[in-house]
């Protein structure tokens, strides 16, 4: 369900609404379904995961913990959940802007809001990548610990 309907909350804002997408709030709401999309598709492997080892996880343990699958839904769980707060407070702010000043000319544009590199801007590409980055070195260090040692 929720894959489904970020998905089309996607294609919607792309294809039918491409007025009302391209201002800052909805370069937000898009970003926003494509980050609930990942978290839609962690859960989806974390569901077929946990019906793969019904009744039998405990001899798994190891293996599935180890495993590129259980490393990558982890990754994708992080990244969604990362980028969707970043991107809840951009919206925020957003609102908060046009209630509080509500007749002045200054707004997140689409430009401002997108995949550009403005100096003046909120962008959602570095943002993105930025978060790629540093959950891409949650994996580079000690891979198991036990009894509160790394090895």
């Amino acid at each position: 369900m929720s894959v489904t309907g970020n998905m089309f909350c996607f294609l919607v804002r792309q294809c039918v609404l491409k007025k009302s997408s391209s201002t800052g709030f909805g370069v937000f709401v898009t970003n926003l379904s494509m980050a609930d999309f990942l978290m839609g598709v962690y859960v989806t492997i974390i569901g077929a995961a946990d019906e793969w080892f019904r009744g039998r996880y405990l001899h798994y343990d190891e293996v599935w913990k180890g495993s590129v699958t259980c490393k990558m839904a982890g990754l994708l769980s992080l990244l969604s959940s990362e980028v969707s707060a970043l991107i809840i407070w951009l919206i925020t702010m957003d609102r908060f802007l046009v209630l509080r000043f509500p007749f002045s000319s200054w707004r997140f544009t689409r430009t401002q809001s997108s995949q550009t590199t403005e100096p003046n801007g909120s962008h959602m590409g570095p943002t993105w990548l930025t978060k790629r980055a540093s959950l891409g070195l949650t994996q580079v260090g000690p891979t198991k610990i036990r009894n509160g040692v790394s090895k």
